[in-house]
């Protein structure tokens, strides 16, 4: 199986990024979807809720880790994107495994292999970490191995030096694979729905719903105006 992985927010200098992962899981009608940069707002939003009908059908399952704008200053962007992907990834497994494997798992396992299948009944209710992302992947291939992991970018995010799974990149991948506008189009209407919710509503003086958090010559001079608010990307204020 493959794993198709874009996200959204990479450059604003506020707010949160979201990185979104997308497993298919029967044929579906991917030439439909389109890039989410080359739609309109209410286009992307009836994409979205497709995308969400197809995951109540079992057609695929898709998977949202949010990082902050602490944690992006914190752990930088590149580190800060790397541990979103892996959340997710472990999140979107653990749904793979719970909802198509686990039953299938049990009834193979030998007695050899109670110890590994109490492990992973275990940590599916625990908390991320390596460890238990490295086990699950391993106890899946053991039925139905991860082929490759497809990243919309130049870079991997030390993914396969990290996992020990094949991944591929692809600059502008987002335009050239259904799969990952699938993933571009969760990706965006999600975070802009975030930005309303939050940062619109709390602070109404930045006029974030119009530049949606990027670099314009209004967000900087409010922020110049205003000073940095909580959501404000300390990192990428820096050069202003």
């Amino acid at each position: 199986m493959k794993i198709y992985i874009d996200e959204a927010g990479r450059g604003p200098l506020a707010g949160p990024l979201h990185v979104w992962l997308v497993l298919i899981l029967k044929q579906i009608h991917k030439k439909r979807f389109k890039d989410s940069k080359q739609l309109s707002v209410s286009q992307r939003e009836v994409f979205f809720e497709k995308i969400k009908k197809l995951e109540q059908k079992w057609s695929l399952l898709y998977s949202i880790w949010i990082v902050n704008n602490q944690e992006i200053d914190n752990l930088w962007l590149t580190q800060a994107i790397s541990l979103a992907i892996k959340r997710a990834l472990f999140d979107l497994l653990k749904k793979y495994y719970q909802n198509f494997l686990q039953y299938s798992l049990s009834k193979w396992l030998c007695s050899c292999d109670l110890i590994n299948k109490f492990s992973i009944e275990n940590f599916l209710q625990d908390d991320f970490s390596i460890a238990n992302l490295r086990s699950l992947i391993q106890t899946i291939s053991q039925t139905n191995p991860i082929s490759e992991i497809i990243i919309d970018w130049k870079q991997d995010f030390w993914i396969e030096k990290d996992l020990k799974i094949k991944t591929k990149t692809i600059v502008k991948g987002d335009l050239k694979v259904s799969e990952i506008s699938m993933a571009s189009i969760i990706a965006k209407v999600s975070r802009d729905q975030r930005m309303i919710e939050i940062a619109d509503k709390k602070y109404p003086q930045y006029n974030f719903k119009k530049h949606k958090w990027y670099g314009t010559k209004e967000h900087i001079k409010k922020i110049q105006e205003l000073w940095p608010c909580e959501l404000h990307r300390n990192l990428f204020l820096r050069n202003l």
